[in-house]
């Protein structure tokens, strides 16, 4: 009776322990972004890792899920990498920023927008610059897109503009910061989009 007992404690204790074992691999790795008026702590939890990137992460806001990705992209969740960035103008909305990769393009910004403590949208930007451009409170985001050079060793290029947008009370695309960064580069703005116009690099931007 005794070796029995013994026998079902035993079966019952290795159980308990795969169980817990399986339920921590399906947590995943656990990564602090930042804090949203810094008391409301936002972190990644993703189980799948590809290389040193991650797939299918759930992005927390304190002990609720804000926002969770299914599709194969790959996230770097490094730390540094990613950030949280809170409206001075309104303390209620934040934006955080998700590193993607996008082969053979560009890394970009995975931008969520948090209203209250809740998703209302969000969007993929170019992951280049962000700073306050025009100097009016607001981050502008973005960049220009990679593409292949008119030539290898030479002063020119097909014309490829900056896509900015700013992260204010709404995130939209932001044409002053944009036609600037692209003027400084080729000397014109030729519009959004990227056409085969070739033209001379007049100076590198960044």
């Amino acid at each position: 009776m005794t070796l029995k007992f013994l026998y079902i404690n035993f079966v019952s204790i290795l159980f308990l322990s795969c169980t817990g074992t399986m339920n921590n691999k399906n947590e995943g790795e656990k990564f602090i972004i930042g804090k949203i008026n810094d008391n409301n702590p936002v972190s990644v939890i993703a189980s799948v890792k590809e290389g040193s990137d991650f797939l299918y992460p759930k992005v927390f806001l304190g002990n609720e899920v804000v926002y969770t990705d299914s599709t194969p992209t790959l996230y770097n969740l490094k730390e540094g990498d990613n950030r949280v960035i809170t409206l001075k103008k309104d303390v209620n909305h934040s934006y955080i920023l998700l590193e993607i990769a996008d082969p053979p393009l560009s890394d970009k910004w995975i931008v969520l927008s948090i209203v209250n403590n809740k998703l209302v949208a969000h969007y993929k930007v170019i992951k280049d610059i962000i700073e306050d451009i025009d100097n009016d409170g607001f981050l502008e985001v973005g960049g220009m897109e990679v593409n292949e050079a008119y030539c290898v060793d030479c002063d020119s290029a097909y014309y490829n503009p900056y896509q900015m947008y700013k992260l204010a009370d709404k995130f939209e695309f932001d044409k002053i910061a944009s036609e600037r960064l692209t003027k400084q580069l080729y000397g014109v703005y030729l519009g959004k989009e990227r056409v085969d116009t070739v033209l001379k690099i007049v100076t590198v931007v960044r």
